[in-house]
């Protein structure tokens, strides 16, 4: 704080009036989105975009109404989300520059980041990783955390916090709040680098070649000894022998947020947790282990050899949450928060039963990618995986959405699911999945993944990780 007060007092006279000036206007803008947050709660997208557009022409050279636009976009699924990118982009950068903010050092981070979901800190990793690549400036970042705040996860905040300066007494967040309505980073839309706003999958992928640049297997946190010490202990008392391996097994249900089976809005996340009991026998047939992760709102999984239902299990504990991530061979993940975390620690990922294919861009050479199909309904063709893969479909996040434009997906086989499993237990080993990355088709998948990389704003993406070998060869003809 001192160094906040001390940095304020060198500006000029003139930096003081405009941010004044920028505070007063901030002021009359907050009424409007006031109105403009009641209408989103309506169904009336046509006079919320009408709203939307007469801000930007209320307030032109303001970065706010502009990022309305982005969200209205982005919960759309609107392809004119990546030129309204860009657009509130420019208009940042300038108003930044006009307000004499541009060479500020400090920026917010929303308390979602660490107060929501566990996948909300896959913002916070985004932008650290940005600065240690040099595709973002290295500033303070703040976080106004209220005292009576509970973090989403106590062990994985204390991984993260070294890389934020949190502020917690309720007098100086109260002293802070209008410069953080002025410095706030938009983590709930967009990740801001050098090139641009970037759609965060998107600039996971231009992480990933940055890094792959300088090492090949950079991974952001490393377990502690202090924590070491306690995980083994705690293995033990889960009856895990000493030099047993295991694999965390996360499958995304609708109770985590009190929905159910009819009334999610979310069913193209959701998946059968007992599609996936083959696979967990394919597991332990080679001598492992599958932690079952979730919690109790999720089905029971059936009893079986060295398969741990952890999700109902009394020792359940946030702080294992993370250790069995940061140990695991590899995860088996759906499209939700957890599978994130094992790739914090540099764990391979299966992600399974993924329909917005746009996840597919921030995945790692050591991943395996198994998609959701599509088809249209009407017809009942399945979509190929160039338009899988190509924007708008792939960011599609609500059920509303697929349904719309007349789409289906079909859910991963148990045959798929296992033997994706089989081949996640070979290149883990190191051995005979290698042949499979060269083969004809996974060239010709990567190829395309490439070439429709060009669609999310021109960017030169990379296709990393491979689809499953399986997957591929029982849909050789979507490759063309």
């Amino acid at each position: 704080m001192v160094k906040l007060k001390n940095y304020l007092k060198s500006k000029t006279q003139l930096a003081f009036n405009k941010l004044g000036v920028e505070i007063r206007l901030l002021s009359n803008l907050e009424a409007d989105l006031k109105v403009l947050y009641s209408l989103a709660l309506s169904d009336d997208t046509d006079k919320l975009l009408q709203f939307i557009e007469k801000l930007i022409k209320s307030y032109p050279f303001h970065p706010q109404p502009y990022l309305e636009l982005c969200k209205f976009y982005l919960f759309s699924g609107d392809v004119k989300l990546f030129d309204e990118l860009s657009k509130y982009d420019n208009v940042k950068r300038d108003w930044l520059n006009s307000a004499n903010l541009s060479q500020f050092e400090y920026e917010f981070v929303d308390t979602s980041c660490v107060v929501g979901s566990l996948g909300n800190h896959y913002a916070l990793e985004g932008l650290i990783e940005a600065g240690k690549y040099g595709l973002r400036k290295n500033t303070n970042l703040v976080l106004l955390l209220p005292e009576k705040s509970r973090v989403r996860n106590e062990t994985l905040f204390e991984y993260f916090k070294p890389y934020l300066t949190v502020h917690r007494d309720i007098e100086l967040i109260g002293a802070l709040k209008k410069l953080e309505s002025l410095l706030s980073l938009p983590l709930g839309v967009c990740l801001p680098i050098n090139s641009g706003c970037e759609f965060f999958d998107i600039a996971a992928n231009l992480i990933e070649q940055e890094k792959n640049k300088i090492e090949s297997n950079g991974h952001l946190f490393n377990l502690n000894d202090k924590d070491i010490e306690k995980g083994v202990k705690e293995l033990k008392a889960f009856g895990i022998p000493e030099d047993a391996w295991f694999v965390t097994l996360h499958v995304r249900e609708p109770g985590y947020r009190g929905e159910s089976a009819n009334t999610t809005k979310e069913k193209f996340r959701n998946a059968n947790p007992l599609d996936y009991v083959d696979a967990c026998k394919e597991i332990t047939n080679a001598g492992g282990w599958v932690f079952r992760m979730g919690d109790s709102t999720m089905t029971k999984f059936p009893v079986m050899k060295n398969v741990i239902d952890y999700a109902h299990h009394g020792r359940r504990s946030e702080f294992m949450d993370v250790f069995l991530a940061a140990k695991c061979r590899f995860c088996i993940g759906t499209a939700s928060g957890y599978f994130r975390i094992p790739r914090l620690f540099g764990k391979p990922v299966m992600l399974t039963n993924s329909a917005s294919s746009v996840a597919y861009y921030s995945l790692r050479k050591s991943d395996i990618y198994i998609p959701r199909m599509l088809r249209v309904e009407s017809t009942a063709r399945k979509l190929s995986f160039r338009e899988l893969l190509s924007p708008p479909l792939s960011i599609y996040g609500s059920d509303k959405l697929f349904f719309k434009n007349d789409l289906i997906w079909e859910q991963n086989t148990k045959e798929e699911l296992t033997n994706a499993t089989l081949e996640m237990l070979a290149f883990t080993a190191g051995n005979t999945y290698d042949s499979c990355s060269i083969s004809i088709e996974q060239t010709k998948f990567k190829e395309i993944a490439r070439e429709v990389g060009h669609h999310y704003r021109g960017r030169s993406l990379m296709s990393y990780a491979n689809i499953s070998q399986y997957t591929i060869m029982q849909n050789q003809d979507l490759l063309n």
